[in-house]
């Protein structure tokens, strides 16, 4: 078990090279444009781009259709994704709550339960102030 163990842990995960690329002399260190690693970072962005236009869309799209409709639409339709936009900041704002409140709970401090709840429910009013401004 205990050799298991040593060899276990005398592997790495990473192996070292001397550099990026691989065909660089011994020691040196190589600046230079990696394709490799650029091409393994756009095939792991790709997706997440495709998410965020495709989500995105939803909404330009629903904003295109309503223009069709008449002007009162167009404005109901912008009104309601401003809507949802300032409504799921303010959720995204108050989703470490939940977390918080339930750490300080079952410790038993109830005053730092207190305002853990409290700070976000001002923070969040005075964004959603701030932003029904905007």
């Amino acid at each position: 078990m205990e050799s298991e163990a040593w060899t276990m842990s005398s592997t790495t995960l990473i192996q070292h090279s001397a550099s990026p690329g691989g065909d660089a002399a011994e020691g040196s260190w190589w600046w230079g444009f990696d394709d490799a690693e650029a091409k393994r970072q756009i095939q792991f962005l790709l997706p997440m781009i495709l998410v965020s236009v495709f989500y995105y869309s939803i909404r330009l799209f629903s904003v295109m259709l309503a223009g069709h409709l008449g002007e009162l639409e167009l404005a109901g339709a912008t009104l309601a994704n401003s809507w949802t936009s300032v409504t799921a900041f303010l959720a995204g704002l108050s989703g470490a709550l939940e977390m918080l409140c339930g750490q300080a709970f079952g410790a038993k401090l109830y005053r730092t339960h207190g305002i853990h709840l409290q700070a976000p429910c001002i923070i969040s009013s005075i964004f959603s102030i701030f932003i029904s401004i905007l």
